[in-house]
């Protein structure tokens, strides 16, 4: 059992009440004259992004309430690690009594019952993973005070929403240059999809590459995008993937060392292209391939 496992919930378990990540008071922002030549304004006055969906904007309810609803759901998970841990125990000491027992009838159970603990175990982990990543690269993608300003909006519904929407806010000065008059200009929206996983099997990165590349499709088919991301999470050192075993051994010894940044982009371009034209995505698809907080590879196909 990983002691670090979080206790995230499973997107579409989470209650109702606790999914709206931000509320608009109003559904028309108030647009704003803003005169500073020195700097570019933050969306001050107006009720969200324009881009957020009616989903992310359902529920009617002010910032504070959500924050604190947030909070206090993180806060009670401080503790439901250490529960999902005594609760799971003995279950684990079962499969461990019925190994010692010596009792060839209980082998095959045994065996079975440990192998699925691992992979529950593994997945537990990371789900948590990934939820954290995506807190993560929302404090990375938000910025105000800038043209544009961006926004990172963590999805509530896996069906409808990507793991995140970073909308991208231009202005446009319709004043002059020593006294700029900033409106609202075009906007600009990514999907982000964000998978990771602590297997050293490559099929398993395989398979997480896959499936993100399809929630994708589905947000290019749903409209209003104008980029698309895939971000991977490779944390286990022993996987080489995009590389096949046959690749790592073959071509670079199964030695790390030996594979140069252009073999993993290049690899990973392959790979990516393949499975883009598998599932009919046109729109440009940037993959980012991390491990231990390090990129690896990341290429646009």
């Amino acid at each position: 059992m990983h002691d670090r496992m979080a206790p995230l919930a499973v997107r579409g378990r989470v209650p109702s009440e606790q999914r709206a990540l931000m509320s608009p008071r109003s559904t028309r922002p108030r647009e704003r004259l803003i005169r500073d030549p020195g700097r570019i304004p933050t969306l001050v006055g107006a009720a969200a992004p324009l881009g957020l969906t009616a989903t992310h904007t359902r529920i009617q309810r002010n910032v504070t309430e959500d924050l604190t609803a947030g909070r206090d759901a993180l806060y009670a998970a401080e503790s439901y690690g250490a529960t999902v841990s005594s609760k799971i125990q003995p279950f684990t000491q079962q499969i461990e009594g019925l190994d010692s027992s010596g009792d060839l009838r209980f082998e095959g159970a045994a065996n079975s019952m440990a192998a699925g603990f691992r992979v529950w175990a593994d997945n537990y982990y990371n789900k948590a993973q990934a939820y954290l990543y995506e807190a993560e690269l929302a404090a990375r993608n938000t910025t105000t005070s800038r043209n544009p300003n961006q926004f990172a909006v963590l999805g509530v519904d896996t069906d409808e929403n990507p793991d995140l929407d970073i909308i991208s806010q231009f202005f446009d000065n319709r004043g002059s240059q020593n006294f700029p008059v900033w409106h609202p200009g075009r906007e600009e929206k990514k999907a982000i999809e964000v998978k990771a996983s602590t297997s050293d099997k490559v099929a398993s990165m395989d398979s997480l590459a896959r499936k993100g590349m399809q929630q994708l499709r589905k947000r290019e088919v749903a409209g209003g995008y104008n980029q698309l991301s895939l971000e991977l999470h490779n944390d286990n050192p022993g996987n080489h993937w995009p590389l096949t075993e046959h690749m790592f051994q073959t071509n670079f010894g199964s030695n790390f060392a030996n594979v140069t940044q252009g073999d993993w982009n290049a690899r990973l371009t392959t790979v990516m292209q393949q499975m883009k034209n598998t599932y009919g995505l046109n729109l440009p698809v940037t993959v980012n391939v991390v491990q231990g907080g390090q990129p690896y590879c990341r290429v646009a196909v």
